[in-house]
């Protein structure tokens, strides 16, 4: 199934979602090489931004990230 962007979810989910600053974007295909700057932090796949909001992927354009399970895109370019 496809991933939905942020932006389609819901106004309610949207507004759980703490500001995110996104800058450093590394994509590669080799997973254990991928990384991104968010809010000053660099944060690898797998890795939590914030308690229950975790980076579940880097991708070449964005990222996709869960909130408690619950899935989306973000697209950064």
């Amino acid at each position: 199934a496809e991933i939905p962007y942020l932006t389609e979810m819901s106004l309610d989910f949207q507004q759980k979602i703490p500001r995110l600053q996104f800058s450093g974007h590394v994509y590669s295909p080799e997973p254990s090489l991928r990384l991104i700057m968010i809010n000053d932090a660099i944060i690898r796949e797998g890795g939590l931004i914030e308690a229950e909001l975790m980076l579940e992927e880097i991708t070449t354009d964005g990222v996709v990230i869960s909130l408690s399970g619950a899935r989306f895109q973000v697209k950064l370019f």
